[in-house]
């Protein structure tokens, strides 16, 4: 159970950074990157960034919700290693 609760949190956090860059805040952009924005394109910048970054977080919060209800073998490909513990062949522990 705790695996789906980290899962959904870290959907939480990166909804909310999406919001964040969404509203034009590009700041947890990599510097690199950042010094490449000019000021008339950061905000449609950041609406694009954080339109990824929240679909990336939705996706983090379907999976999760997914795999509390319902046991799906499929979803061992989809979610994050290391929010699973396998216990079959399917996956090792080994890193």
């Amino acid at each position: 159970m705790f695996e789906y609760v980290l899962m959904f949190l870290l959907g939480i956090f990166i909804i909310a950074l999406g919001i964040i860059n969404y509203k034009g805040n590009i700041n947890s952009i990599h510097f690199y990157n950042r010094k490449k924005i000019t000021e008339e394109t950061r905000i449609p910048h950041g609406k694009l960034m954080g339109t990824g970054t929240a679909i990336i977080g939705l996706g983090l919060i379907a999976t999760a919700i997914l795999e509390m209800f319902v046991e799906l073998e499929n979803l061992y490909y989809v979610s994050l290693p290391c929010f699973r513990h396998c216990n079959n062949d399917l996956c090792s522990n080994k890193i």
